[in-house]
């Protein structure tokens, strides 16, 4: 592979696909966001959904095991792309969802104003150092605040509030990244007759909470038993593991 942008700046678009029963999930929906992504940030993935499909198929027949994760990379390479995909193990166990994440908040901002947060770019360094911190002091997940004060996302997923039967979570505008699960979620609530809000939301608004998740296409809905040591319900959240049509 020659040295090109995407190697010497970071300058690419990915998307985490996990693999259930050698099957992809929501495989359209991720190529339809690193589409858009692509356009975008001026990336020629040069792919139509079809040859997408088939290099995600060839890579599942490589492996023996039928359920993992697939990371599939377009690093620009002047007017093309050049594409790595790797396969990882998924790390979230049942023992996780049971006992529930613990979160707590970064010191690094979200700049909402920015175009690369709205978008899963390979510049990816400062997620992974605070999520690492985070790890370091006994936490699962980092959530982060915008520049304005509000609540954005977590390093790797989406966060969501239910508070009087009531289910929120940040706009798009502040500085997040439009999950694929966040989007099933959100649908799935508002057909069943739930109040669903997307709005801005400080600390505040958490601490008051009744109860969190987080989400995102490998771990699907993770129940929050703590932020900063203060503790929350999960009985409702429990109960939304399977709710997701695969």
């Amino acid at each position: 592979m020659k040295i090109s942008e995407g190697l010497l700046y970071g300058y690419g678009v990915f998307e985490t696909i996990k693999v259930l029963n050698r099957k992809p999930i929501y495989l359209l929906e991720h190529f339809n966001r690193i589409e858009n992504s692509s356009k975008v940030l001026g990336i020629n993935i040069d792919l139509d959904f079809e040859n997408f499909k088939n290099k995600i198929m060839n890579e599942i027949n490589k492996f023996e095991k039928d359920t993992f994760a697939l990371r599939i990379s377009f690093l620009k390479n002047k007017e093309n792309s050049d594409i790595i995909i790797n396969k990882r193990e998924i790390v979230y166990t049942r023992k996780m969802y049971e006992d529930g994440f613990k979160l707590t908040f970064s010191k690094i901002l979200k700049n909402e104003t920015s175009k690369v947060v709205y978008h899963k770019t390979l510049n990816y360094l400062e997620n992974l150092i605070e999520l690492k911190n985070a790890k370091e002091e006994g936490y699962n997940e980092v959530i982060f605040l915008n520049t304005k004060g509000y609540i954005s996302e977590c390093a790797t997923s989406n966060i969501f509030v239910i508070k009087n039967k009531k289910l929120y979570t940040p706009k798009i505008e502040s500085g997040i990244l439009n999950g694929i699960i966040r989007g099933k979620i959100i649908n799935h609530f508002k057909k069943m007759g739930m109040e669903v809000y997307e709005r801005n939301m400080g600390r505040d608004f958490l601490v008051n909470g009744d109860e969190i998740f987080i989400t995102n296409s490998i771990m699907g809905i993770m129940p929050i038993a703590e932020v900063n040591n203060l503790k929350y319900d999960m009985k409702f959240t429990k109960k939304l593991k399977g709710i997701l049509t695969i």
